[in-house]
């Protein structure tokens, strides 16, 4: 089944206390960029829609290729965006329909099939997939229906059951299937589109004003793009399914306007990128790629990223489950 069907299910893809010094706060607000600031964001969390579990690698985990067994956190139904709010509580969207909250407290007991701490539903909802915090706290989904809902940090507190999100962000015209979404340091929202082979980008003018928008298109050299983020450099990156590499934007080319073409993009030997969906950076600015085909996970550091194409990468990690969907890093359990 493709990945497109899914998501019209949604997939979407088929059927996987410490006290911080005040450096290091500083740090860890810089990496982050407009991610909220979590204690020590030292764990890949992955969102899998096979296993119906948040899956969990720790630090040691990631140093060694191999099969590795992530810790476990069974959800009621198919999670396939997750994200950590500034208290270190994990939010994921379960079922197309639902966003779900687990608290930093019941993470640490990594219990077998723990109760959310909050369920929250709306009447918008259709097919929640990827999410993003921006830097007050709000929670933004993007919904492959076609649209990108905003919940305030006020109603997330709230944990009210059933809301009307804050704003609403359509694109008539362009948006198809929206997947993902990422903040870049300035605050404007870039957002993949799988069926547009597109990412879009939207100012925090147009964000504040909601409804329809018209947005920026960046769409050269993409096919079917998944997960995107920002590296230190404010470059961006994106997962290319379609093509089975990551796509690179350099920060002066999203500044310039226009669509502009990748600067570079990762291949792997062995096609081990056949399936490349998941996309994230840890705090030492290493590139982790999760195949949603294998459920294969895999790292490439920083001076990978300047080699010359196609690299084997560092760290490859078999241990999820196949249709790994949204990856994160956030505090070990």
């Amino acid at each position: 089944m493709h990945r497109s069907d899914v998501c019209s299910a949604p997939r979407s893809r088929i059927a996987r206390p410490f006290i911080m010094s005040g450096a290091l706060a500083v740090m860890l607000a810089i990496s982050s960029a407009f991610a909220p600031p979590v204690w020590a964001l030292s764990a890949l969390w992955i969102a899998n829609n096979s296993s119906n579990n948040l899956e969990v690698f720790g630090k040691k985990q990631q140093t060694i290729t191999g099969v590795a067994h992530p810790g476990e956190v069974a959800t009621s139904g198919s999670p396939l965006g997750i994200a950590f709010d500034r208290k270190a509580n994990l939010w994921t969207t379960i079922g197309g329909t639902e966003l779900q909250e687990f608290t930093k407290r019941t993470l640490a007991r990594m219990q077998r099939a723990p109760s959310p701490s909050a369920v929250v539903t709306s009447t918008s909802f259709e097919k929640l997939v990827g999410c993003n915090f921006d830097r007050a706290g709000n929670l933004w989904i993007a919904d492959a229906a076609g649209s990108i809902h905003e919940l305030s940090a006020t109603q997330l507190n709230a944990g009210t059951a059933l809301v009307v999100p804050a704003a609403e962000l359509t694109a008539p015209g362009h948006f198809v299937s929206p997947q993902f979404v990422a903040f870049d340091k300035t605050g404007n929202l870039w957002v993949s589109d799988e069926n547009a082979n597109a990412v879009f980008e939207f100012t925090p003018n147009q964000l504040q004003s909601g409804g329809d928008e018209v947005p920026r298109v960046l769409n050269t050299g993409l096919a079917l793009p998944g997960e995107l983020a920002f590296d230190r450099k404010g470059n961006l990156w994106v997962a290319n399914f379609g093509a089975a590499d990551a796509a690179e934007f350099s920060k002066s080319s999203l500044a310039g306007g226009g669509s502009p073409a990748p600067i570079a993009t990762i291949v792997s030997r062995n096609n081990i990128l056949n399936g490349a969906w998941g996309l994230a950076f840890d705090q030492t600015n290493d590139l982790w790629i999760a195949n949603y085909n294998t459920g294969a996970v895999m790292k490439f550091g920083p001076a990978q990223l300047l080699m010359k194409h196609p690299l084997l990468p560092k760290v490859f990690i078999l241990g999820a489950q196949n249709f790994a969907y949204q990856i994160t890093f956030g505090p070990t359990p």
